[in-house]
């Protein structure tokens, strides 16, 4: 498990996740992310390619996951075909 980032010069930590419908804008937004000079980087929770049919909440889960386990300490960044696939991701995190 990574150390989150306490530095105020240190970038951004963001975590990206999609459903197959939200892979060609993810990819997206992740290259345009990682070119912003206030983010340090950018981490990628799937899906990975457009014919990957892992379900919609995996990926919400493995980014809050990644955010309850100090990898980041920023709100994820999804992109799914509608919002209550997200939410359902969200609602069902672990929690500490």
């Amino acid at each position: 498990m990574a150390a989150p980032q306490t530095s105020s010069n240190a970038g951004l930590r963001i975590v990206v996740g999609c459903d197959n419908a939200g892979h060609t804008y993810k990819e997206a937004l992740k290259e345009t992310l990682k070119k912003h000079k206030g983010v340090s980087e950018v981490l990628d929770v799937g899906v990975d390619d457009q014919d990957d049919d892992k379900a919609y909440p995996h990926s919400a889960v493995d980014a809050a996951r990644k955010i309850k386990n100090g990898e980041v300490r920023h709100i994820p960044a999804r992109a799914c075909s509608d919002r209550i696939h997200e939410r359902i991701g969200a609602d069902h995190s672990p929690r500490s």
